[in-house]
């Protein structure tokens, strides 16, 4: 059974599970401090900032996991950008050069086969 479920879980994409695992300890807080008598308001708040600090981090987390290097950092603002958008932009290229690359060959296909025909005849 556990192994199902965690067979599962590895199946949804990283970034689905830093939600709902930041999402499911903002519930636990939420329930944990109204529980203890804090007013709506203040139990609320609480737990959004607790799932939203826990979501940062674990996204953080993620990415100096996966090796991308930081590129820009900002304390105050809370701005970070790692260089995920280099990397898949270079990819995309490489694809879409090699999607033309191969586009070209038929079309060059295509047309030494309609010309062969009529320098022949």
């Amino acid at each position: 059974m556990v192994r199902d479920v965690w067979q599962q879980l590895m199946g949804v994409a990283p970034e689905k599970r830093i939600v709902a695992s930041a999402l499911s300890a903002g519930i636990v807080f939420l329930a944990a401090r109204l529980v203890e008598g804090s007013t709506f308001y203040s139990a609320f708040t609480q737990a959004a900032l607790v799932a939203f600090l826990l979501m940062v981090v674990l996204t953080t987390a993620r990415s100096i996991w996966r090796g991308e290097e930081l590129e820009e950092a900002e304390a105050g603002g809370w701005r970070m950008r790692f260089s995920v958008a280099r990397r898949a932009v270079g990819a995309q290229e490489r694809r879409l050069d090699a999607h033309i690359r191969a586009t070209d060959e038929r079309l060059l296909d295509l047309e030494r086969e309609v010309f062969k025909n009529e320098k022949t005849g």
